[in-house]
């Protein structure tokens, strides 16, 4: 099977691993060019807004290797892979001692199973991001280990969608694990590393998503709301939900009370409905399939850069990443409906980015940092 990343975008320059020609992997990823003029003030302003944002990684290291915490190992994953994505190599004379202690991090946290994470909770989360970083360095020691990841990931998401059994349980009446982290996005970030690496092992690899389409598309309709009244009628007066994802699997209202909302659901928002986006690409839905025009059409009406839509500012800068990976690999320009309608979502973005950076080249909260310099990144490649 071609996967959708490759058939929607066939011509679009490397993003995810910029700069990165590895003997390993050589392919296209979504999140890329628009293919409109180039702006060249907007990207020259971007490239100083992701050189001091490299600056601030640089400075900000931990002695033993990671950034901001030992025990989140996105958090160093997403620093390593902004500063090999940078444009412009401001930092070239200097950064490679930084990224190859950071690396050196990443590799003391294998564990046995194969997955690459120090937090159990943060495991499917954490392994993946890994893996995407491991993939930004070529070099053979590391194909061995992003074999063993990609191997964890596909058991993990095989228990999650109930294809097999395994020695983790979930909390499927909240959609939550142990952690406290939701289960759509660990989902989400699985089956982004396992698209991104599936052609370093070849078609028998690719088996995983074809035998658990079925119940991993089952696992994502559990956290989508219902995008027409035939699929479900308690949900017909919920216009304002309609196509949007949940970050926890709601307890369903009584029949008889089918137009209030239990407080116990979590109303839909906006980057569980990108990592919902994200995961119906990876798994090569059609764009014309009802769940993702549902998906677009409510993160579309509810588009807004002042807040997370539903969480405020919680998530905000993973909310903007997902913007920019999915509309970019979706070959979204211009907003077309709302208020924004017609507007240049990158340009938007760029600038609300810009405003939110502190004279130190950070962002507000130190985790935050790896979020916005691969959600620059990206409108870089699109501008």
């Amino acid at each position: 099977m071609i996967t959708l990343i490759f058939r929607l975008i066939p011509h679009l320059s490397l993003v995810l691993c910029m700069g990165f020609h590895s003997r390993v992997v050589s392919q296209n990823l979504p999140f890329s060019a628009s293919g409109k003029a180039v702006d060249d003030s907007l990207r020259r302003e971007v490239a100083r807004s992701i050189d001091r944002g490299n600056q601030w990684l640089l400075e900000h290291q931990d002695a033993s290797g990671f950034w901001v915490s030992a025990d989140q190992l996105s958090t160093t994953a997403n620093a390593l892979m902004a500063l090999q994505r940078d444009p412009e190599e401001h930092h070239a004379g200097i950064k490679m001692p930084v990224i190859e202690e950071g690396y050196r991090y990443l590799n003391s946290c294998i564990q046995k199973n194969g997955g690459i994470y120090t937090d159990h909770s943060r495991r499917l989360i954490d392994t993946s991001s890994a893996m995407l970083a491991l993939l930004m360095k070529p070099h053979a020691s590391q194909e061995e280990t992003i074999k063993n990841a990609r191997d964890f990931i596909m058991r993990e998401l095989g228990v999650m969608a109930g294809q097999s059994e395994g020695d983790t349980k979930m909390a499927d009446t909240l959609g939550l694990d142990s952690g406290g982290i939701s289960q759509l996005l660990s989902m989400m970030h699985g089956l982004e590393a396992l698209c991104f690496t599936q052609a370093l092992y070849g078609q028998s690899h690719d088996a995983f998503l074809e035998s658990g389409r079925e119940s991993i598309l089952h696992f994502l309709g559990q956290y989508q709301y219902p995008v027409s009244v035939s699929r479900n009628t308690q949900f017909a007066d919920f216009e304002s939900m309609r196509g949007g994802f949940m970050a926890r699997l709601p307890a369903l209202p009584a029949p008889s009370t089918p137009s209030k909302i239990d407080k116990e659901w979590t109303l839909p928002a906006g980057s569980y409905g990108f990592a919902g986006l994200l995961s119906y690409l990876y798994m090569d839905v059609e764009l014309s399939d009802p769940r993702v025009e549902g998906t677009q059409d409510w993160l579309i009406g509810n588009y807004t850069l002042k807040q997370n839509p539903g969480l405020g500012q919680r998530e905000l800068f993973f909310y903007y990443l997902c913007m920019a990976k999915a509309w970019s690999a979706f070959k979204l320009t211009d907003l077309p409906d709302g208020p924004s309608s017609g507007k240049d979502w990158r340009h938007m973005l760029a600038l609300r980015l810009m405003d939110l950076q502190q004279a130190d080249g950070s962002w507000v909260n130190a985790r935050d940092s790896g979020h916005a310099l691969l959600a620059f990144e990206i409108i870089y490649s699109g501008l």
